[in-house]
């Protein structure tokens, strides 16, 4: 069944705290991403399909400062800009966008802005990315310069959680780079990485889709999209590692750095927009002064963090879609509304009442709808009181009012609002109402794909479909837009757009960071008239499903899946055809006894990645009783440091050498002397002898000058972690 769209659509008003008033910028833009204020009062803006926009004197310039050639599909695109520090003498401003090329990444870019428009030829490519895969979502891309002149740049972890705990890997991470592309000296990794890695700031991040920098403290404060039950607000530190994919929220983990605030699925679901509050000049009252402000995408809202107490506070409800805050130095709020637009929260107690947005005149349909809306600053109170052809309407006393149902007889009426705060009264303009009595909406159908179509991971879904009007015929293709939304749970992402054709083809990825089965995508075919009446369809393609079993024997083995244990026996429903990543711990502690993984059900790999089949499947996994070898010897192949968890000195695994490796054969946490050292090589890995029978631990010295929450380096082996000088496992000798 078709609706129909008579309206332009519009945001309507949040609702703000008592004294503070809400109004528009400017509207008309096209899926934007972030944006950044010019020193003299302009604003450019980032559009997800590759354009740069600049917001002059509250009007949108119709030709864009920079169009570039970027793959929008999902959540690439466009998806970042900011302004170099000293930009009133360089001009210069920074991008972060997908490049489209037969092998995707995404890179950082800087151009000069000359006036309103990209200098020609001064693009200048300054970091390029790790190919992504094809996974279009979890590229982050918000970037902003430090207190200390470097740019910090949030990189999404490409919908796979092992890149996030990877240092071998771009993605998941904070970056840091100069202002011409090269790396800082002091990065915290730059010693022991090589190439591009050595732009590695910190690592463990999800989805980190905004931060922000405190303008006179440095502080950073990262926005990290959670998976399933936390949103986290992280603070900004060299070497840190987030913890994701081990943790998601507080972690009692000492090789993870808590978030510095998290909040449940309760209260939002996608933590994006966030700024400090300390303008130059301060508007609001005093004690909003450095606080936090962040918005929801999914729940819509801004709320506050208190620079004080920790503590969440309410600001704004009704908030459309934020995905960028900022603060102007006079002190006022603005955000950035992925609906297209910009809207700007001022503190005005005392503000004089004035009308900022004029009622628009409205056409509609026989049968439809029409709205009419005001938007006023003044006074804490303000109340309306809308009329037809001066005529008050009852029970019209909201900013916006809504028709229905609408007859001939309502044509060529006419609508205004009285707006009044106090003595103080103010009508608005008069705004005429067309009911169109000579036309019909079009009447789109999507033809392919048919009904039941049911969606698979690696699947490319083709669609098509057609439009005819009563008065215009068969609708050209130029008259047809096509929208693909990937639906998850409640929250609804754009996928992909299409425009002035009547079919074309999406694929569905094989990965993703959402691996419940609650997911579909809905196609939408919009047609549009002669009149300008549109009307569209829309679908949802449901997901096939597969159960895959898993347990294990012998002991109770938690299961890991896609990096998550899972307690055995588990069940777990997935849409067939995505890949999944499953491991059997290598051993496992079960009231100190210690178990080894002997196989699988099927004989395969202990870690393996599998595309969910059609079938459900089964896997058991064996394991055995560790047997405790007799007589002397010696522990050798200790490997600290490995990040990789492959119990391999890998090429982007730092060495500690020279570091006192001891059995404490006392289990008291000291060197004694009777018990056996060595120090490590310039491999790193450490041989152990003089053990007598027994089962120990085997702990390490910290390198001098170090402490033990410091965190920039790990100490693995197999799957055991510890950020202290304690590795938190019992080693065996050998015969």
């Amino acid at each position: 069944m078709g609706h129909v769209e008579t309206l332009e659509s519009r945001q309507l008003l949040a609702s703000v705290p008592s004294g503070f008033v809400e109004q528009s910028v400017v509207s008309g833009l096209s899926r934007p991403t972030s944006m950044a204020a010019l020193p003299d009062g302009r604003w450019i803006v980032s559009e997800q399909s590759g354009k740069l926009r600049i917001v002059k004197n509250n009007q949108l310039l119709v030709t864009p400062a920079l169009t570039i050639t970027t793959d929008s599909t999902g959540e690439r695109g466009l998806l970042g800009v900011t302004l170099d520090p000293d930009f009133n003498s360089n001009g210069y401003v920074y991008i972060y966008w997908t490049v489209k090329s037969s092998t995707r990444t995404n890179a950082v870019s800087r151009y000069t802005l000359v006036g309103d428009k990209v200098k020609s030829g001064s693009g200048k490519r300054l970091l390029t990315l790790d190919p992504l895969t094809s996974a279009n979502n979890h590229n982050s891309g918000a970037l902003h310069f430090g207190a200390d002149d470097k740019l910090y740049i949030a990189v999404g972890d490409n919908a796979d959680p092992a890149n996030s705990a990877s240092l071998a890997t771009l993605h998941g991470k904070m970056l840091r780079i100069n202002k011409d592309g090269t790396i800082p000296t002091d990065n915290p990794f730059y010693n022991t990485l090589s190439g591009s890695k050595r732009a590695i700031w910190a690592y463990g991040l999800r989805n980190p889709f905004t931060f922000a920098v405190h303008p006179q403290t440095g502080a950073i404060h990262i926005n990290d999209v959670g998976q399933k039950t936390f949103e986290e607000i992280n603070l900004g530190r060299a070497g840190a590692n987030y913890g994701w994919p081990g943790s998601e929220g507080p972690t009692t983990d000492p090789a993870y750095d808590n978030p510095l605030f998290y909040y449940g699925r309760e209260v939002g679901q996608a933590i994006t927009a966030g700024t400090f509050y300390a303008p130059a000049t301060q508007q609001f009252p005093a004690t909003y002064r450095n606080d936090y402000f962040f918005g929801d995408y999914a729940a819509g809202w801004i709320k506050i963090l208190d620079s004080t107490t920790n503590t969440l506070a309410d600001f704004a409800s009704g908030v459309d879609r934020p995905v960028d805050l900022d603060v102007t130095p006079d002190g006022s709020v603005y955000y950035l509304s992925y609906a297209g637009s910009i809207r700007k929260i001022t503190y005005a107690p005392t503000q004089t009442l004035a009308i900022t947005t004029q009622p628009a005149d409205a056409a509609a349909l026989v049968g439809g709808d029409a709205t009419f809306s005001v938007e006023a600053t003044g006074p804490a109170s303000i109340q309306y009181q809308w009329y037809r052809d001066d005529q008050p309407i009852d029970g019209a006393t909201l900013p916006t009012l809504a028709l229905s149902n609408l007859t001939g007889e309502d044509n060529d009426t006419q609508f205004f609002v009285r707006v009044s705060s106090g003595q103080t009264v103010i009508d608005s303009r008069i705004a005429n109402l067309r009911v169109i009595t000579d036309n019909t909406a079009p009447v789109p159908t999507i033809a392919t794909p048919a009904s039941e179509l049911q969606f698979r991971g690696g699947q490319t879904i083709q669609f098509s479909g057609s439009a005819t009007d009563a008065e215009d015929g068969v609708l050209a293709s130029s008259n047809l837009k096509w929208k693909i939304e990937y639906i998850t749970g409640s929250v609804v992402r754009p996928f992909k757009e299409s425009n002035a054709v009547s079919s074309g083809s999406f694929t569905i990825p094989t990965t993703t960071p959402y691996t419940e089965p609650d997911v579909a995508y809905r196609i939408t075919l919009t047609a549009t008239d002669s009149f300008g009446i549109s009307a569209y369809v829309s679908m949802d393609v449901l997901p096939w499903l597969s159960q895959i079993n898993l347990s294990s024997s012998g002991a109770d083995v938690p299961i890991l899946v896609d990096g998550q244990p899972q307690a055995s026996p588990a069940s777990l429903t997935s849409v067939e055809g995505l890949l999944r990543t499953i491991e059997a711990p290598a051993s496992y502690t079960v009231d100190g006894t210690i178990y080894d993984f002997q196989s699988w059900s099927d004989n395969g790999a202990r870690v393996r990645s599998i595309n969910v089949p059609a079938d459900d499947l089964t896997l058991v996994a064996t394991y055995a009783v560790r047997q405790t070898p007799v007589g002397g010897g010696k522990i050798s192949g200790l490997v600290f440091n490995d990040l990789n968890r492959n119990g391999i000195r890998d090429s982007n695994e730092p060495v500690i050498a020279d570091r006192r490796i001891w059995v404490d054969l006392n289990n008291n946490g000291a060197y004694d002397a009777t018990e056996p050292t060595t120090f490590s090589d310039t491999s790193g890995v450490y041989s152990i002898t003089g053990i007598p029978s027994g089962s120990y631990r085997v702990r390490q010295d910290l390198p001098t000058g170090w402490s033990q929450t410091k965190g920039s380096y790990y100490y693995y082996f197999g799957t055991t972690t510890s950020k202290t000088n304690i590795l938190f496992a019992s080693y065996l000798k050998t015969p």
